[in-house]
């Protein structure tokens, strides 16, 4: 549930976000990791073997070296967070372009590049848009 708890730090917000200096510098997970120890460190007896455990969940929730993650996930839970995570950013992303696509008319958006192919806005009846949301 708190696998991005870190953006509270990397991030600000006047009238649009920025990063802090520290997230710019660091980025969430390293903050984290700072947080989350922290915390742990306050909590008599916790497990050291769990602490590590939740350490990793935190470094490897990106799930490959090109999106940021200092280590692949290495056990099924962490897998498992890396997939909701990336499944959740998809789609919303997919949400956001569908929503604000300009085509009116047409039942498909045009080539998306972030996707690699146009995105199916759903069948149209009589001109109504049958969207759930939209």
């Amino acid at each position: 549930m708190l696998h991005d708890i870190g953006k509270t730090e990397e991030l600000s917000y006047t009238r649009s976000f920025t990063y802090t200096n520290e997230g710019q510098l660091l980025g969430h997970m390293i903050l984290e990791l700072d947080l989350i120890s922290e915390k742990i460190s306050q909590i008599e007896g916790f497990p050291r073997e769990l602490k590590t455990l939740v350490q990793h969940l935190i470094i490897s929730h990106h799930g490959e070296y090109e999106f940021g993650s200092p280590k692949l996930p290495m056990f099924p839970e962490a897998l498992m967070l890396h997939c909701l995570d990336n499944l959740d950013s998809k789609l919303e992303a997919m949400r956001v372009i569908l929503r604000n696509d300009p085509n009116i008319e047409g039942d498909w958006t045009s080539h998306n590049q972030m996707f690699g192919r146009p995105l199916f806005k759903g069948f149209r009846r009589n001109g109504q848009d049958n969207r759930k949301g939209a």
